[in-house]
């Protein structure tokens, strides 16, 4: 498989996030003060109050922070995905139980790796001391897979300590970010990136 390079990290998702945000804000209150000052009002808030442009600038973050959790989930599976690439495919030297499997499972099912079914199985048989982060990313792969499918059915969370609501970005962030973590930390390290 040839890797493109081009997965984003937590931190360029989460600065593209709070982009989004400041140009919200900024916004609702351009919007609010052309209103109050009387001058030419954008179409869609002909005849609205202050409350009804915050609620949509509002329902904006909201759908904006959904595809933003979309897209962390995303970049945290790319990173694990490389991670997996550069040990089947010999990108780092690494005669670990961990590099072994991976190689024979790139033998066996060559590009038909599943991140749930193969990868992350063979991460918790082999470092059984992240087995705990690995069932939290689980469960956030849920939430994107609700996400990616067009939120049709109702989604039930099953995010440990949040209540059964759907995470936020936060909580899923730092659910990725403990997994990597964890990944980084175990005696067969992390390799996230392109070699």
């Amino acid at each position: 498989m040839s890797l493109s390079g081009q997965h984003k990290d937590v931190t360029q998702v989460q600065k593209w996030l709070n982009d989004c945000n400041r140009s919200f804000t900024y916004e609702a209150a351009h919007h609010v003060e052309t209103i109050i000052k009387g001058g030419a009002v954008d179409p869609r808030f002909v005849g609205a109050l202050e409350e009804d442009i915050n609620t949509y600038f509002a329902a904006l973050r909201r759908d904006t922070e959904l595809l933003a959790i979309l897209d962390l989930i995303a970049s945290t599976e790319a990173a694990i995905r490389v991670d997996f690439a550069n040990r089947a495919d010999k990108h780092v030297r690494d005669s670990s139980a961990l590099a072994t499997t991976f190689k024979a499972l790139r033998k066996k099912k060559k590009e038909r790796i599943s991140l749930e079914d193969h990868i992350l199985v063979e991460w918790k048989r082999l470092a059984p001391e992240i087995k705990s982060r690995i069932d939290e990313f689980e469960h956030v792969l849920d939430y994107r897979h609700w996400l990616a499918h067009g939120r049709y059915w109702l989604f039930k969370a099953k995010i440990p300590k949040n209540g059964g609501v759907t995470p936020s970005f936060i909580e899923v962030k730092n659910v990725s970010e403990k997994l990597m973590g964890a990944m980084q930390a175990s005696v067969f390290g992390f390799y996230p990136k392109k070699i």
